[in-house]
This record gives C-alpha cells, sequence and structure tokens, in this order.
C-alpha cells in the first residue's frame, strides 16, 4: 500500500520538481508588496478582483528579480508598464 501513496504523491507533484521552482516560489510569497496585496483582498472577493492585476504584476516582478538574483534571467531589460489603478 506504501507504494500506492507513493504513487499518488508523484502524480500530484510531490515527488520530485524543480528547486529553483520552488525557491523562487517561496521568495514571490515572502515579497512584502505580494503579501501586502494578498492581505489586502483576503476574504473579500470585491477587494481581490479590484486588485488582480496589481497582484498579478507584483508576483512577475518578485519572480522576475528571484531568477535575475539567480543568475538565470538577463538584468535589465524593457520595464513592464504597471497597471493604473482602478483601470479595467
Amino acid at each position: 500500500a506504501w507504494w500506492l501513496l507513493a504513487l499518488l504523491l508523484g502524480a500530484c507533484g510531490g515527488g520530485g520538481g524543480d528547486p529553483m521552482q520552488a525557491r523562487c516560489n517561496g521568495q514571490v510569497d515572502r515579497d512584502p508588496e505580494v503579501r501586502r496585496l494578498r492581505m489586502l483582498a483576503a476574504g473579500s472577493p470585491y477587494l481581490l478582483a479590484e486588485n488582480q492585476k496589481e497582484l498579478t504584476f507584483a508576483v512577475r516582478q518578485a519572480r522576475l528579480k528571484c531568477l535575475q538574483d539567480q543568475g538565470l534571467a538577463p538584468p535589465g531589460g524593457v520595464e513592464p508598464v504597471k497597471p493604473v489603478e482602478g483601470e479595467f
């Protein structure tokens, strides 16, 4: 029966994965701006919808910074356009 558990964990992504991706996911979760936006929207679908573009931008920026810090993304480049508050 233990082999069934191992098989299920492997199928769910619990059996390995990219350590760099896991590290960057952790760094994104600890990013102050990402945390602020998630806390702002916690428990409120309206506030989540209002801040979704800003949250997506903050997550993308934190992930890019992590990749740059690891030498996996080139530094610099074209700065992405930050969404305007209240833009739909």
